[in-house]
């Protein structure tokens, strides 16, 4: 009984330790800043696509300054993108902080417009 009870113990701790991030994979919360800053430009290069801006030509410059702004080389931000897309479940975290983030913003940005109306 005392082997079956460690057996048992052994499993639940190597299953806790699963829920560690690899090495050089970003928290939900950091990657998902990430991506609401890249899908906010990817956005506003859409709105301008009926003028003759060219959002294909831009799009990169925007994406380069994106990961500047958090620190992220290309190849880092690849590979947790691999990650994440891998990680069903840790990527609808990810989609669940981005809503409730964009939730949030859109919350302050109608609470700005009725304090402007007044």
């Amino acid at each position: 009984m005392k082997k079956w009870f460690m057996i048992v113990i052994l499993f639940s701790l190597a299953a806790c330790r699963n829920n560690e991030l690899p090495e050089n994979i970003m928290k939900e919360e950091n990657i998902a800043n990430v991506l609401l800053d890249i899908y906010v430009a990817e956005g506003r290069l859409n709105n301008h696509s009926a003028s003759n801006f060219m959002p294909r030509e831009i799009y990169p410059l925007y994406h380069q300054r994106i990961l500047e702004k958090h620190h992220l080389t290309d190849s880092v931000y690849k590979r947790n993108m691999e990650y994440y897309l891998t990680n069903p479940v840790a990527l609808n975290k990810v989609y669940d902080i981005m809503i409730d983030s964009l939730k949030l913003w859109q919350e302050e940005m109608n609470s700005d417009s009725l304090r402007f109306e007044r």
